[in-house]
């Protein structure tokens, strides 16, 4: 697969095997505070052996070009990110405050001097910057996923089409495989007990061995510890628990980490004390509530609601509004083809968003096999949803669901939209099964139509005139055959409404 090019005003970003600059600038900041702290060290054993100063100067030359590469990335996060690491040293190290302060330096004299690199750091925080705008959008779905399944979470890599289906706006056409953060996207994958064990695993030694290298200012191990703090901030911005690179990097820093710590607590120079879990267990706590109590709030702002039901063994959703009390129940049979991403995106979320539940239930055969299939849905339908009970069909849809329908008390109406009326089979054509519809019917057909021609629709309106039938047939100009159009939403609306009084 061709790797994706980044740009940022025109000015390439590097990001050498990676495939976003995010993730390159993750891996080289976690590398150049690596080799700060072992300049560091080898700094101030220069005197003792020549050895030290090639070390030296081979580690201070490999820390510039991997200073220079992070900068060269053009990320803000990996650029926030190495910015709060070293200010952590600078904080808590007093010894070592100047090396940190100077490496500091070095990094912003970098972007300056970099082509545009001013105005990309002074992009940061900007609300109108179309990344970070849609940054926050896949952060409040992604809290949102969290409180809405917040044992559990949607599984394993599933957050993008969780998302998408159900939470993302649909004025949002971008696609996400992950929530651009690392832990959102694991709370809202493997659920909120999940994302606290993975806390508490990252911050445990983090802090345990903070405490010691604060008192003997080692600064190989703060070049570690840092660098696994680049990694808990970067993963803010971006998404990086499944690239391997990155990842082994970190679990390697992390490694070290947890040996060093055995290693003081058996030289008896360090001893751990209950009190040394409560500062990660409570920070780990307060993040993972935090997180439910957004989520709580951004859920609420969602105008659609979903709730998964079994029928005959598959798996079918029903919507309904967040908000608004449903005034009539839709049962929903999409073209034959139509994924369920797209019977969701294109008609089922905008209709419930005006106040109505949806049985969206798709479907793989078009011929008489379907048929049993379709009228157990119909039984389920008609049984375990409140009425007012309408169905609509799209293509093949509406053809199966109108003859099912035919046969079956409870529906108020039906609407069809191009369908599907003459079939060289008795069984499967509409126009046999007229004599028995009851009810009244409204047919919507596009006159821009390439795949069922709009003539159909219109002899079937006279068939259903000839056997005396309320029906009304409505041909949208400018209309087409795919149900993506605002003119089948509209007319759909505006005809449930009529029959709903509302």
């Amino acid at each position: 697969m061709q790797q994706a090019e980044y740009f940022y005003k025109s000015i390439p970003r590097i990001q050498l095997f990676f495939d976003s600059p995010n993730h390159c600038a993750t891996f080289l900041g976690m590398v150049a505070l690596i080799l700060i702290g072992l300049t560091v060290t080898y700094w101030e054993r220069r005197s003792k052996a020549i050895k030290y100063q090639f070390l030296f100067l081979m580690t201070g030359t490999l820390c510039l070009l991997s200073l220079l590469g992070l900068v060269m990335t053009y990320s803000r996060g990996g650029w926030i990110a190495f910015s709060l690491s070293t200010l952590l040293v600078t904080l808590f190290s007093p010894l070592k405050r100047r090396f940190a302060l100077g490496f500091s330096i070095l990094f912003f004299l970098f972007i300056f001097l970099l082509p545009k690199g001013s105005d990309r750091l002074n992009s940061v925080g900007d609300e109108n910057d179309k990344s970070i705008k849609h940054r926050i959008l896949v952060w409040k779905g992604a809290a949102a996923i969290t409180a809405d399944h917040w044992t559990s979470g949607v599984g394993g890599d599933q957050f993008g089409k969780e998302f998408k289906l159900w939470y993302q706006p649909l004025t949002l056409k971008t696609r996400y495989a992950a929530a651009l953060n690392n832990f959102l996207t694991l709370s809202a994958e493997r659920g909120i007990f999940a994302l606290f064990f993975y806390l508490l695993l990252v911050t445990l030694p983090l802090w345990l061995v903070w405490r010691i290298v604060c008192e003997n200012d080692n600064a190989w191990i703060q070049g570690v510890l840092a660098g696994q703090f680049l990694f808990c901030i970067s993963g803010l911005f971006t998404y990086s628990l499944t690239l391997g690179d990155v990842v082994a990097l970190y679990w390697i820093l992390w490694t070290i980490t947890f040996f060093y710590l055995l290693k003081k607590i058996w030289k008896k120079e360090f001893k751990i004390t209950p009190l040394h879990f409560l500062p990660p267990t409570l920070f780990s706590s307060v993040i993972c509530i935090g997180i439910l109590l957004w989520g709580s709030i951004e859920l609420r702002k969602i105008p659609t609601t979903q709730t998964r039901h079994s029928i005959d063994g598959k798996d079918y959703f029903l919507l309904s509004s967040r908000h608004l009390p449903s005034t009539a129940t839709i049962l929903f049979y999409p073209e034959i083809g139509t994924s369920l991403e797209s019977a969701v995106l294109t008609f089922s979320r905008p209709l419930a968003a005006e106040g109505f539940s949806l049985l969206i239930a798709p479907y793989e055969s078009a011929g008489k096999s379907a048929l049993p299939e379709f009228q157990k849905i119909n039984q389920w339908f008609l049984k375990n949803t409140p009425p007012p009970h309408l169905l609509i069909g799209h293509g093949t849809g509406a053809r199966l669901g109108f003859i099912t329908a035919t046969h079956c008390e409870g529906f108020q109406s039906m609407i069809l939209i191009a369908p599907e009326t003459r079939w060289p089979f008795p069984e499967l054509s509409p126009m046999n099964f007229i004599p028995t519809l009851t009810v009244p019917l409204l047919i919507l057909h596009g006159l821009e139509d390439a795949t069922v021609d709009p003539i159909e629709s219109q002899r079937f309106q006279e068939a259903l005139n000839q056997n005396h039938k309320q029906s009304q047939l409505l041909l949208l100009p400018q209309t087409t055959h795919s149900l993506d159009q605002d003119s089948f939403r509209r007319a759909i609306i505006q005809s449930i409404k009529n029959k709903t009084n509302r």
